[in-house]
């Protein structure tokens, strides 16, 4: 069974800020967590 990823708006707020706060510190690791929440929910139907 496929299923499909559908981000809220309140969602992608919330991944901006993760990354927001995350740069305070890295630029680098605020990049590399949201690219592992991204592929994480790209590849969730597998």
């Amino acid at each position: 069974m496929d299923y499909t990823v559908r981000w809220s708006p309140e969602a992608t707020e919330d991944l901006e800020s993760i990354a927001k706060y995350i740069s305070r510190d890295s630029d680098y690791y605020a990049q590399a967590v949201v690219s592992k929440i991204l592929d994480t929910s790209r590849t969730i139907s597998e």
